[in-house]
């Protein structure tokens, strides 16, 4: 192993210790957030019946990344890219999924650490209705994923689209 690349590894290896100890706690206050959230939503009845989600029901992805970026990080978000204009090109066209890409490093963006319990780069799932947040899932399973284009796709694809469904 080349001492050069130490640094670099120990980093990788400090985020991916750290996601896997906190994956209970993040995926505990997801799923608490969004509870509430289902608990106090409305939706409306077509003509048939059948329940719809409400119009202004949005899914924004974002993908946090810091001013320094390794080719994981760099890959990550390519990958979400491809992803998003492939699979998703008529949901972002029609407004049900936003892609946006934050650097929280810059001025103003530090909140959103805090705000999605970030520690790392990261993949993250924001459901708003009304304009409002009621929800967000951090994708920390993006990190198993590391040099799998194809996992890593199936993956981010799989939880969008269940969470689009109110999964």
């Amino acid at each position: 192993m080349s001492y050069s690349r130490f640094p670099v590894i120990a980093v990788c290896t400090a985020a991916l210790m750290l996601a896997f100890s906190s994956t209970g706690f993040i995926t505990g206050a997801s799923a608490a957030k969004s509870s509430a959230a289902d608990a106090s939503s409305t939706s409306t009845r077509k003509a048939d019946g059948k329940a719809t989600a409400a119009a202004d029901r949005k899914v924004i992805v974002y993908y946090f990344h810091g001013d320094a970026r390794c080719t994981n990080c760099i890959n990550f978000e390519k990958y979400s890219v491809e992803l998003m204009k492939t699979t998703f090109a008529d949901a972002i066209k029609n407004g049900s999924i936003e892609w946006r890409v934050v650097n929280t490093d810059q001025r103003g963006n530090e909140h959103f650490m805090q705000d999605y319990q970030l520690f790392t780069k990261s993949l993250v799932l924001v459901e708003t209705k009304a304009g409002k947040q009621v929800g967000f899932k951090n994708l920390t399973g993006i990190w198993q994923t590391v040099g799998d284009k194809g996992k890593f796709q199936d993956y981010v694809r799989g939880e969008i689209q269940a969470y689009q469904a109110g999964r």
